[in-house]
C-alpha cells in the first residue's frame, strides 16, 4: 500500500507538471495528453479514497512532495527552449514537412528498364508506401531513380 499511494500521488504530481509545460509554455492542447493526466489523476484519486494506514498515508505524502518539488525544480530550471520551438514549429505547419522533417534527394536517374516496369505499375495502380527516414525505402527509392 505504501508504494502503490505514493506511485500513484508521484504520477499525478508529474502528470500535472507535464500538462502545466503543455498549457503555459508550449500553449497547445493535446487530448490524448489530458487524457493520460486524468487516468493518472483517477488513480491517485482511487488509491487515496479508501482509508489508509497513518504510514502509508506519510509515504504517499512525502514521495508526492519529493514529485512535486522535482517538478517545480525542473519547471524552474530547465531550458525547454528548443523542443519549445520545435513543437510549436510542429504545429504551425498543421503536420506539413518542414526542414527538420524533408527527404533526402533522390540523386540517381531512371534506366529505360525502370520506366518500362513503373508503367506496369501504373497500370496496375501500385503505390510505393514508406518513410523518408528509412534507409531501405530510400535505396529503392534511388534504385528506381527520379524520373
Amino acid at each position: 500500500q505504501n508504494g502503490l499511494a505514493g506511485v500513484t500521488l508521484s504520477m499525478a504530481v508529474f502528470s500535472g507538471y507535464l500538462i502545466s509545460i503543455l498549457a503555459f509554455k508550449i500553449k497547445a492542447a493535446c487530448g490524448w495528453c489530458l487524457v493520460s493526466a486524468a487516468c493518472s489523476l483517477t488513480l491517485a484519486a482511487l488509491t487515496w479514497n479508501r482509508r489508509l494506514p497513518l504510514s502509508t498515508v506519510k509515504t504517499g505524502l512525502s514521495s508526492g512532495a519529493v514529485a512535486a518539488l522535482g517538478a517545480a525544480v525542473l519547471f524552474a530550471t530547465t531550458s525547454t527552449e528548443v523542443a519549445i520551438a520545435d513543437a510549436q514549429t510542429y504545429l504551425a505547419s498543421d503536420g506539413a514537412p518542414t526542414t527538420l522533417q524533408a527527404p533526402p534527394p533522390i540523386t540517381t536517374h531512371s534506366s529505360e528498364r525502370v520506366l518500362r516496369l513503373v508503367k506496369r505499375l501504373e497500370k496496375s495502380n501500385a503505390k510505393m508506401y514508406g518513410a523518408f527516414w528509412c534507409s531501405h525505402c530510400y535505396d529503392q527509392k534511388q534504385t528506381l531513380g527520379m524520373e
